[in-house]
């Protein structure tokens, strides 16, 4: 590209630009030049900008990257990416609980369906021992302290399915219900601060302590 400065001769020739008073001064061609050519390299930029593709974020990074490293508690963007699989659940960042942990008894259902509901046994008994099984104490002390029907005294899980008429739809149902249930007691409750009322609070609960006494005063009654 031609340099926009002159020579001496040129300005000798041409008008200075307005605003420079002496020396190497701008003509008006050249700044058009650099102009133009300024505008064709930010064309380019955005053009290449354009071309670059796109990266979007698969739900695995989304959820790691709300999780924190620091500590063992899950976050809720975690919990949603448990499921179950055909060697038994899998719960991120907790160890998985084996096929062989979970005792599956299929029972005939009750309720309707003709004729075929006393010859099929489709509905499923879902049996999980929580202290016999592979899961951290911490969990295992969570999970047996929940006042939950499905857990009896001795520690065991009994989920009963038999809301489909199919027998393995009942039993994705078992495990759907026995993932949820351990992902619940998964995440940690957030620690509670201990905190002072603000002067606003405290200033507003006198009020409406004064105007309750003020209507209760009017209730009472007139002694002569």
């Amino acid at each position: 590209m031609r340099d926009c400065v002159n020579t001496e001769a040129e300005n000798a020739q041409q008008p200075a630009f307005p605003g420079r008073a002496c020396g190497a001064a701008w003509c008006r061609p050249a700044l058009f030049r650099c102009a133009i050519s300024f505008a064709a390299r930010i064309g380019q930029a955005h053009q290449a900008k354009r071309a670059l593709p796109v990266i979007r974020p698969s739900v695995a990074a989304l959820s790691l990257r709300h999780s924190s490293t620091t500590t063992d508690t899950l976050s809720r963007a975690e919990v949603i990416e448990c499921s179950p699989c055909r060697q038994g659940i899998h719960i991120i960042r907790t160890p998985l609980i084996p096929e062989n942990e979970i005792e599956f008894i299929a029972i005939r259902a009750q309720g309707a369906g003709g004729q075929n509901v006393n010859k099929v046994s489709s509905a499923i008994h879902l049996r999980f021992d929580i202290r016999a099984s592979s899961l951290p104490d911490h969990l295992k002390e969570r999970l047996l302290a929940l006042s939950d029907q499905r857990i009896t005294k001795d520690g065991v899980v009994i989920i009963k399915a038999q809301t489909h008429r199919s027998q393995e739809k009942n039993k994705e149902e078992a495990y759907r219900r026995l993932q949820e249930m351990v992902a619940s007691i998964a995440v940690l409750p957030r620690e509670r601060r201990p905190t002072k009322p603000t002067r606003s609070s405290q200033k507003k609960r006198l009020e409406v302590k004064n105007t309750r006494g003020e209507i209760k005063a009017m209730r009472r009654k007139i002694l002569d």
